[in-house]
């Protein structure tokens, strides 16, 4: 054999799915673009859907060893931090400055 097998974990309906992590309890995250959306693919292949922005795509993702989520949303710049029961804060953005003394 040449390569692993391969076969479908998702079937959606999202534009393009521009960013996957893993963490470590074997989860896929994959971020979507049009809508901005991190999906969850669990390791027995339940899907669902664990935050949405307002933005137009989620670019990139990153899995925490605590089992958080950073989400980095475009075109605003925003990265959410998604908790494990699937509360988002934002964690930094490009536009906010801070305050002047």
């Amino acid at each position: 054999m040449l390569a692993p097998a391969v076969y479908e974990l998702y079937q959606g309906f999202e534009r393009a799915l521009w960013a996957q992590a893993t963490d470590g309890a074997g989860n896929l995250y994959l971020g979507s673009w049009l809508p901005a959306r991190v999906r969850r693919i669990s390791p027995t292949g339940q899907v669902s859907v664990v935050f949405e922005s307002k933005d137009l795509a989620v670019q990139a993702l990153a899995a925490a060893s605590d089992g958080r989520v950073f989400a980095a949303a475009i075109p605003s710049g925003v990265i959410h931090v998604i908790s494990p029961n699937g509360e988002a804060t934002l964690r930094h953005s490009a536009f906010l400055r801070p305050a002047m003394s």
